[in-house]
């Protein structure tokens, strides 16, 4: 975690108490307000926020102390960006920038250029403490919420959220992104139809009920199997006499067309596996790749998108741009040489007070096992006695992997 992403955090936390705990009324957003994801593609905010009982969501820049005075202004420019997509901004700066006094200037520019004219909001900290806020000035404006797409913003974690994807499958996609170079129409669309039709359902394996592997690898030396447990299902129910042939099979066509609608399996693990990519900022909302999903191309390219240089950089990334090591650091505050049960009980203590700090929403059952589970395959965390969890000290993280990670 950077200085820069630290002094956010606070920041948040703060606003988070402010618009959750102490909440007196006069704030736009209420006190169900919790923080989640930013958006991959550019402008990125450092902060998202999402309030269900207002539906909308809100966007945070932060400028550090070693902001420059030209660095503010530019802030000013992102806050008003962050409209395009959300119904309010908020700006935060320090009093001092370059020991000119911040504080009064933007004050005095908000107050005759800003606050009655666009839903932004200036928050003003001390310089030499981010979590001392002076000013706090909401927008003098009606809030908008009628235009607003607010399907992934409204997602209930700050982290990236990883179900089920392969590595070795990330790479292929990007690989797939990285030749397919400039086009027209749904490009996402066209790099997941082929990844689709070449890797998960090949041609070879079309229309049969057997389990089969495909030429994608999983972490833990395995090959992925796809569709295992519902072609095993058919063919149980066809040699049972639930099913017959004809009918599973018009089934088996049904999930795996590429032109279908609706729960069909074509279109729930593009689900499960495009949400990590963006949220690790490895493509952009288009699927050109970015700078961090070309350096995990060449990465995989060059040593092999199964090596342990491969698995090492994308461990990397997990933990800073998807924000991971933020996540193990609230885990760790909260479960420190605590004694809990098992790890079941620290984690449900970990996520109550992620809920009540408003960073996780209260909204469906998150007991992290897919954070755990991938944390483990990258030697993030380890077990002691076969258990991730030790009484009386907390989870049992990989802190010589991760430290070394971070410095690499």
């Amino acid at each position: 975690m950077t200085i820069h992403d630290n002094m956010t955090k606070q920041l948040i936390e703060v606003l988070l108490d402010k618009w959750k705990i102490n909440n007196d009324g006069t704030t736009k957003l209420s006190n169900e307000v919790y923080l989640t994801k930013s958006e991959s593609s550019f402008p990125s905010p450092d902060g998202t926020f999402f309030d269900p009982n207002n539906n909308f969501s809100a966007a945070l820049e932060f400028k550090p102390p070693t902001e420059t005075k030209r660095g503010i202004l530019t802030g000013l420019g992102q806050s008003i960006s962050y409209l395009d997509k959300h119904s309010l901004s908020y700006l935060a700066i320090p009093s001092k920038v370059e020991y000119f006094d911040m504080q009064n200037y933007m004050t005095r520019l908000f107050e005759k250029e800003i606050s009655d004219k666009m839903p932004i909001g200036l928050i003003i900290y001390d310089y030499r403490e981010p979590k001392d806020i002076l000013i706090y000035q909401e927008p003098n404006i009606e809030i908008d919420k009628t235009s607003l797409n607010i399907n992934e913003v409204s997602k209930g974690r700050y982290w990236a959220k990883w179900v089920d994807l392969p590595l070795h499958a990330l790479w292929i996609i990007l690989d797939i992104s990285y030749h397919l170079g400039e086009s027209k129409g749904d490009r996402l669309r066209k790099v997941w139809d082929k990844f689709f039709l070449d890797y998960v359902y090949p041609k070879q394996f079309r229309n049969q009920f057997n389990p089969f592997d495909s030429s994608i690898m999983n972490m833990n030396g395995n090959f992925y199997k796809p569709m295992e447990k519902k072609l095993q299902k058919w063919n149980d129910d066809i040699q049972n006499g639930i099913i017959n042939k004809s009918t599973a099979l018009e089934e088996l066509n049904k999930a795996t067309n590429i032109q279908g609608t609706g729960d069909i399996y074509y279109w729930q693990i593009r689900k499960n596996f495009f949400p990590f990519i963006h949220h690790i900022k490895a493509w952009d909302e288009y699927g050109y790749l970015t700078d961090i999903g070309y350096e995990i191309h060449k990465i995989g390219k060059v040593h092999g998108p199964t090596s342990q240089l491969f698995y090492d950089y994308i461990a990397k990334i997990l933990l800073i741009e998807g924000k991971h090591l933020e996540l193990i650091l609230d885990i760790e505050k909260y479960t420190r040489n605590k004694s809990f049960e098992n790890k079941d009980k620290a984690i449900d203590f970990v996520i109550e007070n992620l809920i009540k700090k408003g960073l996780l929403s209260g909204n469906g059952n998150k007991k992290l096992s897919n954070e755990f589970q991938l944390w483990g395959h990258l030697n993030l965390v380890t077990k002691i006695s076969n258990r991730y969890y030790s009484k009386n000290k907390g989870i049992n993280f990989n802190w010589d992997k991760i430290t070394s990670l971070l410095n690499s």
